[in-house]
C-alpha cells in the first residue's frame, strides 16, 4: 500500500467528499496546499488542469452524488457532504456490502482494489470481508478490531456492550447488534427505536452455537420480520396505534410497502427497509460470529 493510502487510512472519520475521492482512486489531502491529487495506486501526483485531473474530478462528483443520496436515504434527512463526518469503516461497509452491483456500476465503482490488503494488514476490520484473512487470523483478531497505520493500539468499531446475565440460569447472554447510524426523519427515528425495543434483547427462536457465548439475543431482524411485528402490534383488530403512527398516517399496504405522510406521501418498500436495517445497525463481535456460524451451517 502506498504512503498516500496509509495517510487516508489514518483518518477514522471521513466526509463524504473525501470518501468519493478515495473511491475514485485519489487522495485529496494536498488539494488545498498545492492543488494536486495523489493517485492511490502508485503515489503519483496529478496536477490541476491535467486531463487526468479533469477525469478524476468528474468521477468524484458522480460518486459523491451517489454517497450523498445513499446517506440521505439512511437518515431520512439532509446530509451535508462538506460538513458531516461518518466513520470510515462504516462508509467502506456501506459501499462494499450495502450497494448492489447495479449501483456500483452506475457510479463506476468497480471495486475497492486495496480493501482486502488493508484488512489483511489489520487497518480495516474483517467484518467488511471476512474472506480477506485466514480462519486462524480471524479467530485471533476477531471481526471488529483494527489498528490505525503507524500505531499499535487496537480499537474496535462501535462501543463496548455490557453482557447481560440470565438471572435464572447464570448464563451470559451476548448482544448481537447495536445502532450504527442515527436517522433524522421523525418516522425513521421511531422505526429504529421500535426495532431496538422489540429485538435487541429478545430471545430468538433458534440459538446458534457460538464459541465463548452461552446464549445470545436476536440478530438484526429481516425487513419481513420487522413488518410482521409492526402489523401484529399496531395493525391488527382492536389494537391502539402510538400517537406518532396516527399523526403520520402510517399504513401497511397488501404488497408489504409501509406508507406514511411527512409533508409529502412517503413509501418504504421491503427492499429499501432491508437496506436501512443494514445501515442503521451493525453487528457486535458476537453478531459477526453468529453470522459466520449461520453461513457455515448453510453450506
Amino acid at each position: 500500500m502506498t504512503p498516500a493510502l496509509l495517510e487516508i487510512l489514518k483518518l477514522d472519520a471521513w466526509k463524504l467528499g473525501l470518501a468519493a475521492w478515495v473511491f475514485a482512486g485519489y487522495s485529496p489531502l494536498r488539494l488545498k496546499k498545492d492543488g494536486r491529487l495523489i493517485r492511490l495506486a502508485d503515489g503519483q501526483e496529478v496536477a490541476h488542469g491535467s486531463r487526468e485531473f479533469g477525469y478524476a474530478e468528474k468521477l468524484q462528483d458522480k460518486i459523491l452524488s451517489g454517497l450523498t443520496d445513499h446517506y440521505q436515504k439512511i437518515t431520512g434527512g439532509c446530509v451535508d457532504p462538506k460538513k458531516d463526518h461518518f466513520h470510515r469503516n462504516r462508509i467502506l461497509n456501506e459501499v462494499t456490502n450495502n450497494w448492489d452491483a447495479a449501483t456500483k456500476v452506475e457510479y463506476e465503482l468497480k471495486g475497492i482494489w486495496w480493501l482486502d490488503k488493508a484488512i489483511e494488514a489489520y487497518y480495516v476490520p474483517a467484518f467488511i470481508n471476512p474472506d480477506a484473512v485466514s480462519p486462524s487470523i480471524l479467530e485471533y483478531r476477531g471481526y471488529t478490531s483494527y489498528k490505525t497505520p503507524g500505531r499499535n493500539h487496537v480499537q474496535s468499531i462501535g462501543f463496548a456492550v455490557v453482557n447481560k446475565s440470565d438471572t435464572a440460569t447464570g448464563e451470559v447472554v451476548e448482544t448481537l447488534f447495536r445502532k450504527s447510524a442515527n436517522p433524522k426523519s421523525e418516522f425513521y427515528v421511531w422505526l429504529q427505536d421500535f426495532v431496538v425495543d422489540e429485538f435487541l434483547h429478545a430471545e430468538p427462536l433458534e440459538q446458534v452455537k457460538i464459541p465463548g457465548c452461552d446464549k445470545h439475543w436476536h440478530p438484526v431482524p429481516t425487513a419481513k420480520t420487522v413488518r410482521d411485528r409492526l402489523k401484529e402490534k399496531f395493525f391488527s383488530e382492536e389494537t391502539r396505534k402510538p400517537d406518532i403512527l396516527a399523526k403520520l398516517k402510517v399504513a401497511i399496504a397488501k404488497n408489504g410497502y409501509i406508507l406514511w405522510t411527512d409533508e409529502t406521501e412517503k413509501t418504504l418498500t421491503p427492499h429499501n427497509l432491508s437496506q436501512r436495517l443494514a445501515s442503521w445497525f451493525e453487528n457486535t463481535e458476537f453478531g459477526e460470529r453468529h453470522k459466520a456460524a449461520v453461513k457455515k451451517s448453510a453450506r
